[in-house]
């Protein structure tokens, strides 16, 4: 049995903050809420070397240096160890936020949260199959690399119109996620999807289920219009009136041109 104790060695690395810097040409805002159906939040979010749980009720906003790395995870309901699951391949991920110079890096450093898990499976067996998804994008001045495992996802908006640039990794007749990170009694290998982007002005949202699995998608399209600070509130509301219980988890990433202003607020 894992008691509190376990629980905070293990993911006492989540308390590191990323450094703020000005006049960059990115921002990100942030929010994660448990959901009514839930005691603990098990959604996390990694904005660089920061991880956010639920215990920031207001939104979070970042304007992060490039290059940047933001992911949202969703740990497994129905499974034990589902918040713990979410909070250690968050914390490995942002751990290594800092030594991606390649996607083949990127693809590594979520290989290595999916390996963590199994780690810490052994030791502890009574988290035996926690897992969770992953779902985010890694900027640079140059490119944006999509990523994700599991069935959280990752839009792009421009023109009023949301996009999504993921696929879930899920049975289609059945709805039953197909992979995530650990998620199993024994090792099991992980393909990371990745997908590039264009480097340009744009809003991205990267969410986990809680926010879009009842939600009208013209509904979700409105919500990403006005200033940033506002987007994740409107896209609770949203979540709230389709009467989701899961936890919601949204990240807002907006990205500006070299000597342009700020688009897709819609």
């Amino acid at each position: 049995m894992v008691t509190k104790g376990d629980y905070v060695s293990l993911t006492s690395r989540q308390v590191q903050g990323d450094s703020i810097g000005a006049g960059e040409t990115l921002r990100v805002a942030v929010i994660t809420r448990v959901g009514e159906r839930n005691v603990a939040n098990q959604d996390r979010v990694v904005v660089n070397n920061t991880v956010i749980a639920s215990e920031q009720r207001t939104v979070a906003m970042f304007n992060p240096q490039l290059p940047c790395l933001v992911a949202v995870f969703d740990g497994l309901g129905g499974h034990r160890g589902g918040d713990i699951a979410a909070a250690l391949a968050a914390d490995v991920v942002a751990s290594g936020s800092r030594s991606i110079a390649t996607e083949d890096d990127l693809i590594e450093l979520v290989e290595e949260a999916n390996r963590h898990l199994y780690r810490i499976m052994y030791d502890y067996f009574s988290l035996d199959g926690m897992g969770t998804t992953v779902a985010g994008v890694y900027v640079t001045p140059d490119a944006m690399t999509v990523f994700h495992v599991g069935d959280s996802r990752v839009y792009t908006y421009a023109d009023g119109n949301l996009t999504a640039e993921t696929a879930d990794d899920a049975n289609p007749r059945t709805g039953l996620i197909t992979q995530v990170l650990g998620g199993s009694n024994r090792f099991t290998p992980i393909r990371v999807h990745t997908s590039a982007l264009p480097s340009a002005g744009g809003r991205i949202l990267a969410a986990t289920d809680g926010l879009f699995s009842l939600a009208d998608p013209d509904s979700l399209s409105e919500a990403m219009k006005g200033p940033l600070d506002s987007v994740p509130d409107q896209l609770h509301e949203v979540a709230v009136n389709s009467r989701n219980p899961d936890d919601f988890t949204v990240a807002v990433i907006e990205t500006t041109p070299k000597g342009g202003s700020p688009t897709g607020g819609g």
